[in-house]
């Protein structure tokens, strides 16, 4: 929805405010400006930025020191990215930073194994887009330090050598967020893009933690994949054996990264899974290297790849199920796949295909459902006030809000001073758009806050009122 506003020259923050940067938003644009308006572009530009992390992976496993075993880390990285997701979690920011992340660490590592300064410019490009893309991933830094201390202290280049390198990979990575600001500034909206980029997502952070419920699944997720944390482990133990700090550096900033949003909701794992997968294959080979002497090679290796395997199945068969607890039902994964297969043969229609899905707040079904009520009574670029999270309607019906608080979670996430203002600025928003031809409400919750009675449903007088199933 915002990508869109944004090509009809609105933006971010100003026109429609949300708690991610606006990366996300720049990525979204760029699917639809390839593959046109429609849903499958997302994930086709998903296909061509994984087929692309295949060369940084291979360098990070000869960084690594195991380089003939690059080919399952890719594997894995694929399968467990793939197919243990479903729509919500697929196309998340976490995504495009785990593959930014492998291009920063393999420029970084082809500065310390003796590159040009040109390595530390890209590496600071990359690093710059992360933090479009998630603030907190600017500790990413770190590991450019790290380079370029450790390049000195092996005297592998002076001291005016290393810190020039480290100086240029700093400035490169402020050049994406410059940009933007001088994109914004000469929008006049400046302000609006440092309260999204800054202050915004502190409120946020700090507004709570990981949800119980999640807790949940990872405890039941980490039980499946027992087997790959052995081999986890074993990667991790052999590293640091090996003395292998570079990689083990990488996983520990990246890990710090998730853990910093303190929400673990599970795309922002996402971030996690190519060096989960990495350092899977590297357990795999050390197991090897242990069970050869007792087993023989050969054994060894099979016993191993088919643990993988099964660990594979399990993984992507708990996530996927962890993402729809709301079914009730165990068979989520097998049932998504064989309706896709069925959709794909014309046995089923795409409605009852979407149906299949269900994400933490709606479904692609119930959104269809919702915009083409929406639809039936309007006619495209028409305002509608919908008090839910739901930005798909907006696109599938060609409309949009009368207001920049499409989310209007937006309004409990902020401490008071700026909710007051937020909330003078809604209602003058709201008016000033000649008042929207369709209200839908949700969240019922919300109209229990005092700060919110002046919007509860039984404040307004209605031409029409008509309940839609919303298929939740």
């Amino acid at each position: 929805y915002i990508a869109r506003l944004w090509r009809d020259g609105m933006l971010p923050f100003r026109d429609a405010l949300d708690t991610k940067p606006p990366g996300i938003y720049v990525v979204y644009a760029l699917a639809d400006m390839l593959f046109g308006r429609n849903l499958w572009g997302y994930r086709l530009l998903d296909v061509f930025v994984a087929a692309l992390t295949v060369f940084p992976i291979r360098a990070l496993m000869r960084t690594a020191g195991n380089a003939p075993s690059w080919p399952l880390a890719y594997a894995l990285y694929l399968t467990i990215y793939f197919v243990g997701n479903d729509f919500w979690n697929l196309s998340q920011a976490e995504f495009y930073i785990s593959a930014l992340a492998l291009f920063f660490a393999r420029w970084l590592f082809a500065y310390r194994a003796g590159g040009g300064d040109t390595w530390m410019f890209l590496a600071g490009l990359s690093l710059g887009c992360m933090v479009l893309l998630k603030q907190n991933y600017v500790l990413m830094g770190f590991l450019a330090a790290y380079v370029s201390f450790a390049s000195f202290r092996h005297k592998e280049r002076d001291f005016a050598e290393a810190f020039r390198g480290l100086a240029i990979a700093a400035m490169a990575s402020t050049i994406p967020f410059l940009l933007l600001a001088l994109y914004y500034m000469a929008h006049g909206a400046l302000d609006w893009f440092l309260y999204g980029m800054f202050r915004l997502p502190i409120l946020y952070t700090r507004h709570n933690s990981l949800p119980a419920a999640n807790w949940e699944f990872y405890d039941a997720t980490l039980l499946a994949s027992i087997g790959f944390c052995f081999l986890f482990a074993g990667g991790v133990l052999d590293s640091a054996l090996r003395r292998n700090w570079f990689v083990l550096i990488f996983l520990g900033i990246l890990t710090a990264m998730v853990a910093l949003q303190r929400k673990f909701w599970i795309y922002h794992i996402i971030a996690l899974t190519p060096l989960f997968a990495v350092f899977i294959a590297l357990g795999k080979d050390y197991a090897v290297r242990l069970l050869t002497p007792y087993t023989g090679r050969r054994i060894a290796m099979g016993l191993l790849y088919l643990a993988i395997l099964i660990n594979t199945t399990v993984v992507a068969v708990s996530v996927y199920n962890g993402s729809a607890p709301r079914l009730g039902t165990s068979n989520y994964y097998t049932g998504a796949w064989w309706n896709t297969a069925q959709y794909l043969r014309g046995a089923i229609s795409q409605r009852d295909y979407y149906r299949t899905f269900i994400g933490p707040f709606h479904s692609p079904a119930s959104d269809l459902d919702m915009a083409a009520e929406i639809s039936a009574v309007s006619k495209p670029g028409d305002t509608v006030m919908l008090y839910e999270f739901r930005p798909a309607v907006y696109v599938f019906a060609d409309v949009r809000a009368p207001h920049r608080f499409f989310n209007p979670t937006i309004l409990f996430i902020v401490g008071k001073t700026d909710r007051d203002r937020l909330l003078t600025e809604l209602i003058e928003e709201t008016y000033a758009n000649n008042r929207p031809s369709i209200v839908l409400f949700g969240l019922e919750g919300m109209w229990t806050d005092p700060a919110f009675q002046q919007f509860s449903p039984e404040r307004y007088e209605y031409d029409l009122v008509k309940d839609i199933d919303v298929g939740y």
